[in-house]
């Protein structure tokens, strides 16, 4: 990556407000629902879409979750597939082209997403997961942020699940994965000291 796109992603991430955590309500709204919520892309949540899943496809998430998970571990699985299912159809509404990962297009291109955009839709679709009644062993969690610039990190934010049992905290990172790729559920203290795909432990 050359110098001038260095500063133009650094002007990116300032602008979008990925230096900062978030309130997914603050860009969503509370009365949102699986037929009709707030697609944010644009980065930043710059630009917002209202968009709903058919029934259909709704069923096609849900199924996910079927037959019911016997462990934590397992649920993690079902959450992250089918949080891959829910971004397909979302996107499918939105007529937007499909997200690349890490936010890999510059700013110009309105359809792409980034941590703010990535942690607003994912933490919608676990409130919509949860009030369904699937989850057995986790609820949905307020999202968490890491990284200030001075401290050595990137500013990231993410939606987050926890563990009912042990209050475990669990990263539901989208960002690093396309449109329809199941997102990367990581504890959160890992994800908290930078982690990365690139940086696994």
């Amino acid at each position: 990556m050359t110098v001038k796109n260095v500063a133009v992603c650094l002007l990116a991430v300032l602008l979008c407000g990925c230096s900062s955590g978030i309130n997914p309500q603050q860009f969503a709204g509370p009365d949102t629902h699986y037929q009709k919520f707030t697609l944010c892309h644009g980065y930043g949540c710059s630009q917002r879409m209202d968009v709903g899943l058919y029934q259909y496809e709704w069923n096609e998430v849900l199924a996910a979750f079927k037959p019911a998970a016997n462990s934590a571990e397992e649920e993690r699985k079902q959450i992250a597939k089918g949080a891959a299912i829910f971004e397909k159809f979302a996107n499918k509404a939105s007529g937007l082209p499909a997200d690349h990962a890490e936010a890999s297009h510059l700013p110009e291109d309105d359809g792409q997403m980034d941590c703010i955009d990535e942690t607003v839709n994912i933490s919608q679709y676990l409130d919509f997961i949860e009030a369904e009644g699937v989850l057995s062993f986790h609820a949905a969690g307020e999202p968490i942020h890491r990284g200030y610039f001075i401290d050595g990190k990137w500013p990231h934010n993410t939606a987050t699940i926890t563990e009912k049992v042990n209050g475990q905290i669990y990263a539901v990172d989208s960002f690093y994965r396309s449109t329809g790729e199941e997102p990367y559920i990581i504890e959160r203290d890992v994800w908290l000291a930078n982690w990365s795909p690139s940086r696994q432990p």
